[in-house]
């Protein structure tokens, strides 16, 4: 196993950021199920690189924002990229 990344997916809220994580990774979502609020959740993910190598990938799928939240600067400290929801 290769080495480990940290994603941060953020968002505002109820654009899809958790159907999207669980749809890539387990190809699970089905399309009009009744929406849950995401707290904050982890999914790993392993992706085999163009090298032929195994690399572990965290996402953290993190609580939907809202006017006047500010996000969680935690995760400036910590994550390796970052995916901004917008649909």
């Amino acid at each position: 196993m290769g080495k480990s990344c940290k994603v941060v997916v953020c968002g505002l809220a109820a654009v899809g950021k958790t159907a999207v994580l669980e749809q890539l990774l387990y190809a699970n979502h089905i399309v009009g199920s009744e929406p849950m609020e995401t707290l904050e959740d982890i999914y790993i993910g392993s992706i085999e690189t163009d090298r032929g190598v195994r690399e572990q990938v965290r996402f953290y799928d993190t609580r939907g924002l809202r006017d006047g939240v500010e996000f969680p600067r935690h995760y400036y400290s910590f994550a390796d990229g970052f995916d901004w929801s917008i649909v």
